[in-house]
Order: C-alpha cells, then structure tokens, then sequence
C-alpha cells in the first residue's frame, strides 16, 4: 500500500498543497540541517542554554541566507558560514 501510495497511484493519499497554488505539485524549500558542531557545553546550565539558542539562530540565519543561491553554490555557501559561526563560538565561549 505505501509503495503505491509513493509511486502516485493513490492520489487521496497526499493532501493538497498549502501553497495557493491548487492542486498543481512544486518543489517546496525544506530548510534542514544536519550539521554537527563542536561547541564546549558551558558550566553553567542557563548560560549554556542561551549560548545554544544563540546558535540556533544564527545557524538558522545562515541557512535562510543561503536561498539566494542554488545547488552546489548555496551549499558552499551554508557550510561556509556555519564554519565560520561554529569558530566564532568557539572562540567566544572558550
């Protein structure tokens, strides 16, 4: 049933896009990241909690900055700059 499901031959199986475009079908940007990074956990429970809501978000800033680019270029692009926040942070929080 999943296979068939998968394949398009059940088409009630998948809901309509939420996306103003009808029924019509696009590729949506998923942002995601499996990126991990070396951060010392700090000592203290709550500056460390806040260190990493910090990175969260610019890690995430980073990601949604690479959408001017495509492909091969907006990866370059992310990796680049999550190395570069991941060495900021780990400067910052030596």
């Amino acid at each position: 049933m999943l296979r068939n499901i998968l394949a398009g031959d059940v088409p009630t199986a998948w809901l309509e896009p939420a996306n103003g475009h009808g029924g019509e079908r696009r590729v949506q940007n998923i942002y995601s990241q499996n990126t991990i990074c070396n951060l010392r956990q700090l000592a203290n429970f709550d500056a460390d909690r806040q260190m990493m809501k910090e990175f969260g978000l610019v890690v995430t800033e980073a990601v949604l900055d690479g959408t001017r680019f495509v492909a091969k270029a907006r990866k370059e692009h992310v990796v680049s700059r999550i190395q570069k926040i991941e060495a900021e942070f780990q400067a910052r929080y030596a």
